[in-house]
């Protein structure tokens, strides 16, 4: 399927019919929208970098495809073949990225990817408003994502205990996690009060793009590509900062790798949003266009447990991490009336945060199960909802027939890793694998 992006000043173009078009305006509708640039106008004396408005808008776009083009239109339901043409002021620039573009792309959400690029002269980033309250970035030192989930939370917390003045940046997905991602913000600030702490969040949506025939009526649940969308716009702010600025992406090496758990979920279930290397590719994207920031995952060789033991005797940990959110479903909660953003307890990212927690005296997390008190309960149905427990099971049984050897097999199957790295990889899957086997003990009595 074939798609162009169009700034404001390019809605004169005339594509083929055969093109759906998104549109793009920071000022008016468009099919495309973020907040983004907002958030630049409150940190930015000018307009940043071309270049870095056009990596942002490059990643929104992805993003708006990602979302607005169903798997369900693919031939295999799952692999689409996507064509799109996008607004650069450098095409000379973006053209050599190319092959890195179309290569990245496709081993993040995979689908083939064939990314093209026009020339534009359009500036999506305008000049200040003069009642903005302008807000000193020179005061950060760094960026850190900030998705309100346990290793975001243990990520920010490491930072400032080092010392660093950090921004946590947000990704606006419902305003109830926004409240939590807030209030977390706060507390820490509260209790770093000698440091510079400040969390932004942005949103970033698309509707559906158009043809002349009529709009196209599809959506898609997996987005795969969120993690681009998160450090394009994370870099845009580390660019404002200043040049050199990192960009953590605090994440543990387990879920980094991301093994299937089973032969079955190779597919949908096995995202490679901060593996070693999409971040080795991206990197590899800015170094070709001469920004001069590094992307960072401090967690990329720790296990989740581990992660948490690095700030777990600190008082801002204490007192956040229950409210941090783990679950892949956290407003299903709402239908039985119960508070949500909330984790459930037993999907898949909840097991593994259990596991992960089981060094502490005891998890004051509150889980709302949506249907099934316990996970034992669950086990004994055939509802759909105990595939995720299932299947880590099945994990586990596996994990206690495999030698090294055959387990890294595994971990290389994710995708390309350093062999300099492989045995850390090992290391840390093995280590998980031991954590879930006393999580089961504890939660169902289960041992292989």
């Amino acid at each position: 399927m074939k798609f162009a992006v169009l700034h404001k000043s390019d809605f004169n173009i005339v594509f083929p019919d055969d093109i759906y078009v998104f549109r793009i305006d920071a000022t008016g509708y468009s099919e495309i929208f973020s907040s983004l640039y907002d958030l630049w106008r409150r940190i930015c004396s000018d307009c940043i970098p071309l270049v870095y408005e056009d990596l942002f808008v490059f990643g929104l776009s992805i993003f708006a495809i990602d979302k607005r083009m169903g798997r369900n239109l693919s031939k295999d339901n799952w692999t689409r073949e996507i064509s799109v043409q996008l607004p650069v002021h450098n095409t000379v620039l973006w053209n050599n990225t190319i092959p890195l573009l179309n290569t990245m792309l496709s081993f993040l959400t995979g689908d083939k990817w064939d990314v093209q690029f026009y020339e534009t002269g359009e500036k999506y980033s305008i000049q200040p408003i003069k009642h903005y309250k302008h807000i000193d970035a020179t005061k950060y030192q760094s960026v850190c994502l900030f998705s309100g989930g346990l290793d975001s939370l243990c990520g920010a917390i490491k930072l400032v205990e080092e010392g660093q003045s950090l921004i946590l940046l947000g990704h606006n997905e419902y305003p109830k996690l926004r409240e939590k991602q807030h209030h977390m913000a706060d507390v820490i600030e509260n209790h770093y009060e000698g440091q510079s702490i400040r969390f932004f969040d942005f949103s970033a949506n698309a509707r559906a793009p158009f043809r002349p025939d009529g709009y196209l009526n599809s959506s898609e649940n997996t987005c795969r590509s969120r993690s681009l969308l998160f450090l394009t716009a994370a870099v845009s702010i580390a660019g404002i900062i200043g040049e050199g600025t990192k960009v953590y992406i605090p994440e543990n090496g387990f879920i980094s790798i991301n093994v299937p758990l089973t032969a079955s979920r190779q597919g949908s279930c096995s995202t490679r949003t901060t593996h070693p290397y999409f971040l080795s590719c991206f990197s590899q994207l800015l170094q070709m266009l001469s920004i001069k920031h590094e992307i960072v995952n401090p967690f990329q060789f720790l296990t989740k447990r581990e992660v948490v033991e690095t700030v777990q005797n600190t008082a801002t940990f204490q007192e956040l991490y229950p409210l941090t959110i783990s679950c892949s479903h956290p407003c299903n909660g709402r239908w039985k009336r119960l508070s949500s953003p909330s984790n459930c307890g037993y999907c898949y990212p909840c097991l593994i945060r259990k596991a992960s927690l089981i060094g502490l005296d005891s998890d004051s997390t509150t889980y709302n199960p949506f249907k099934y008190s316990s996970i034992e309960e669950l086990l004994a149905t055939s509802a759909i909802s105990a595939s995720d427990i299932k299947a880590l099971i099945a994990a586990l049984h596996r994990y206690k027939g495999c030698n090294d050897n055959m387990l890294l097999r595994l971990i290389r199957a994710t995708g390309p890793v350093s062999e300099e790295n492989i045995n850390k990889h090992l290391r840390v899957y093995k280590s998980t694998m031991e954590d879930v086997s006393q999580l089961l003990l504890k939660e169902i009595g289960y041992s292989e």
